[in-house]
């Protein structure tokens, strides 16, 4: 499978309040959790992407698998793992990095 913009991953719980700022999301997609865990999975899903998501490094993701995966109601817990910079190559200027965001990669799972 392949991520969409379409179904991006939901802030669940906010861990603001700590100084650690750790964030619980949720993410409900036919996606099996081996198919997740590709380096930069989660296209303009990290701090500063232009679709608001903000993930970052430490962050906890919840993986439901839909009614259409081969494990529907299978959950895996991952973390946040890695964070890459996408750059436009037709305008590879620092200033674009912004624009085009951060891509995600998260764990293997840990329990299902």
């Amino acid at each position: 499978m392949s991520f969409s913009t379409g179904n991006m991953p939901r802030l669940m719980v906010d861990g603001g309040l700590s100084d650690a700022r750790n964030g619980i999301y949720l993410y409900r997609s036919s996606d099996a959790a081996t198919d997740i865990v590709a380096t930069g999975y989660f296209r303009h899903c990290g701090l500063g992407s232009r679709f608001g998501v903000g993930m970052a490094y430490g962050d906890v993701l919840l993986n439901l698998e839909s009614s259409l995966g081969a494990n529907p109601g299978r959950c895996t817990f991952h973390s946040a793992v890695g964070s890459t910079a996408m750059v436009s190559a037709a305008s590879p200027l620092p200033s674009s990095a912004y624009g085009q965001g951060f891509a995600v990669t998260v764990s293997a799972h840990a329990s299902t």
